[in-house]
């Protein structure tokens, strides 16, 4: 009875399934109460999807610190849910990728890990725009993927050549047999118009 007084108290109306989530999962009136110093009168339903992944006033207050104040709690939400750590956009920042939340979301989908981003620099292709990493990440291009491409005896790819090389599933190997039967080219576009009309 104490816990239903006091939950109206804050302004809430709850009704039974909401009271039936809150027990639940134990949110207490002090998480309740430090959840709304970031977001006034959130709803009870919102606040129970945040305790269930773990969104405590201290991740709160790290976004905060971060640059991420104005974040609408659905993306805190979402953040959480793909196990967006502090660290994480830390980490991304030391890069040089200072992302809107939407792009880090992505990042978080799609596995992209700051290791990937520094293997990539390290094969030559650093400052890569976030849009391009994404796409690299949707498309499966792995670090050995593109290492393989350029050991080859072709000029240096460009990002775009390596997606639209991956797409249509142009391998090193498939380059190494092309050459074996007479075509000789440095350039990798051309082994993806060899394999776009199926040769």
């Amino acid at each position: 009875k104490n816990y239903i007084l006091n939950i109206k108290a804050l302004g809430y109306q709850p009704s039974i399934r909401e009271l039936g989530k809150l027990g639940l999962l134990n949110v207490s009136l002090a998480y309740i109460n430090d959840i709304n110093k970031y977001y006034k009168n959130l709803d009870l339903n919102m606040i129970t999807k945040f305790s269930i992944h773990g969104v405590s006033p201290q991740y709160l207050e790290g976004l905060k610190d971060l640059g991420y104040s104005d974040m609408d709690a659905n993306m805190v939400k979402k953040f959480a849910v793909h196990n967006v750590s502090l660290k994480y956009i830390e980490d991304l920042n030391e890069l040089g990728y200072d992302l809107e939340a939407n792009m880090i979301k992505k990042f978080a989908i799609h596995n992209i890990s700051t290791n990937y981003i520094s293997g990539l620099s390290d094969l030559g292709y650093s400052n890569l725009d976030a849009n391009t990493i994404k796409n690299f990440a949707i498309h499966d291009i792995s670090l050995s993927y593109i290492e393989s491409m350029l050991n080859l005896n072709l000029n240096k790819p460009t990002a775009k050549e390596l997606k639209k090389a991956k797409i249509h599933g142009v391998s090193a190997k498939f380059v190494e047999r092309a050459n074996s039967a007479g075509h000789d080219s440095q350039d990798l576009s051309d082994y993806v118009k060899l394999k776009i009309h199926g040769i």
